[in-house]
């Protein structure tokens, strides 16, 4: 699903699609530094793209482990942004003002 048009779903279907996303993005970073911590020698140097490839296939991963395993981390996730008492953002300037 891309953000274009997640605005057109009801609003308890874009929580759960944003609340995928964000988990999707969270477990993207944790691939990625566990990767950082895998030894690569020189031997063989990366091919043009490669890491571009490499960063791809992290997102795919954390793609679907977000559908699948971590269906419990999406659902408390959605239900912390359901708990905002804000339905949008507060105005802060009113504090800003000059007297």
């Amino acid at each position: 699903m891309n953000s274009s048009n997640i605005q057109d779903l009801p609003k308890n279907e874009q929580l759960k699609v944003v609340s995928a996303q964000f988990v999707s993005l969270l477990l993207s970073e944790v691939f990625n530094e566990m990767e950082k911590g895998i030894y690569k020698s020189n031997l063989v140097p990366d091919q043009f793209g490669e890491s571009w490839y490499r960063q791809w296939l992290m997102d795919i991963y954390a793609q679907d482990a977000a559908g699948q395993n971590f269906g419990q981390l999406v659902k408390l996730v959605e239900t912390q942004i359901s708990k905002n008492p804000y339905k949008e953002l507060p105005d802060r300037t009113e504090n800003f003002s000059t007297k």
